[in-house]
C-alpha cells in the first residue's frame, strides 16, 4: 500500500494531474508487483510565492531548479534493494509526466511501523 504525495509548482502547460498520478501509480505497481489499486497518489500544486530556493520564487515549474517534494509512504519490510527500486520508478515517472530534467525531483520513503496505521477498519500488523 505505498502512498505517493507530490507538490510541485504549475506547469506551464497544460497538465492533467489525474493521468500523470495514474501513470505513476501504474509504473510503481507494475515495478514492485502489486495491483494498481494498491497503489495510492495525490498531487498539490502550489501557489506561486510558495515556493522558494534560495531567493528564486518561480511561478511555474522550471525544468531544472525547485524540483517537484515527493513522499512515499509504505508498510516496512522491504529491503534496501526494493526501496530503491521504488526510489528510482516514482522519480522517473515524475520527471517524465512533468517533462522536467530527471535529476529535478526530490523524493523521500518513509516506512510505516506495524500498529500504527489504520486503514480498511483495521490497524496494520
Amino acid at each position: 500500500m505505498p502512498i505517493i504525495q507530490i507538490r510541485s509548482l504549475p506547469r506551464a502547460e497544460p497538465f492533467d494531474t489525474s493521468v500523470a498520478l495514474a501513470r505513476i501509480c501504474r509504473e510503481l505497481a507494475s515495478a514492485i508487483g502489486v495491483e494498481e489499486p494498491e497503489v495510492w497518489a495525490t498531487w498539490e500544486t502550489l501557489p506561486a510565492g510558495r515556493y522558494v530556493e534560495g531567493s528564486a520564487a518561480p511561478v511555474e515549474q522550471p525544468r531544472e531548479t525547485h524540483p517537484p517534494l515527493v513522499r512515499i509512504q509504505a508498510a516496512g519490510g522491504r529491503s534496501p534493494e526494493e526501496i530503491a527500486r521504488v526510489l528510482r520508478v516514482v522519480g522517473d515517472a515524475v520527471a517524465a509526466t512533468m517533462g522536467i530534467e530527471p535529476g529535478n525531483v526530490f523524493v523521500h520513503y518513509e516506512e510505516l511501523g506495524a500498529g500504527r496505521v489504520f486503514t480498511g477498519g483495521e490497524i496494520l500488523r
